[in-house]
């Protein structure tokens, strides 16, 4: 399944962070099975960036969690398990103006709320939808065209920074993951870390990816 199959309602443009997580070995999800309602409870307590899911639905083959709207009654997060348990992940990047009128986002936003919470969507997806894995990690940036992000230098200013692209789209590597958590979150900041390394960040480590 693609990620148009899996968008749902009225987005703003703008960066959005997409992460897909999906079985290595595959596996089969029945969005109308008798443990639907405690999947259901367990997708209300995952926030993304600075939504929390707010009302889940059943669409076909999909089980489709919707976040809270902004004022404008745009979506700003989604999350979907398809019928072949792949968890999708869907936040819109709060963004504005910075210095200069450069168009900025930072990163942190959803760094820090999917290293917050690995641990819970660890437990629901790779140890029960995933039957312990092995899983594959696969994280996106879109829309980011036209747009900076906010990173520290090593000599503790914040500076912006362009992500080299010419379709608006940044690919993270990939990360194959287990269920254990401590390595798998070394193994996720190591990824996120790709795009401050692409960017010529220095250190490409930010302080803030170790709490977690």
């Amino acid at each position: 399944m693609e990620l148009k199959d899996v968008v749902y309602g009225d987005w703003h443009g703008g960066p959005k962070w997409i992460c897909k997580i999906q079985s290595v070995s595959g596996s089969k999800f029945n969005a109308h099975s008798d443990d639907i309602v405690e999947v259901i409870e367990n997708l209300k307590k995952i926030k993304i960036i600075n939504s929390y899911i707010s009302n889940v639905i059943v669409k076909d083959t999909m089980l489709i969690g919707i976040g809270d709207r902004d004022v404008f009654g745009k979506e700003k997060a989604l999350i979907c398990i398809d019928n072949e348990s792949t968890l999708w992940i869907i936040g819109q990047i709060p963004n504005g103006y910075w210095r200069y009128g450069k168009l900025v986002w930072w990163p942190g936003c959803y760094e820090v709320s999917f290293l917050r919470q690995y641990k819970l969507i660890s437990d629901l997806v790779i140890k029960r939808l995933h039957n312990g894995g092995p899983s594959c990690i696969s994280m996106f940036l879109h829309n980011i065209n036209g747009y900076e992000f906010i990173a520290r230098t090593g000599c503790g200013n914040e500076s912006a920074f362009t992500i080299p692209c010419e379709d608006g789209i940044f690919t993270y590597p990939l990360v194959i993951v287990d269920g254990n958590v401590d390595d798998d979150k070394t193994k996720l900041v190591n990824s996120l870390n790709k795009l401050r390394m692409v960017a010529g960040v220095q250190p490409s480590e930010q302080f803030y990816l170790n709490q977690y």
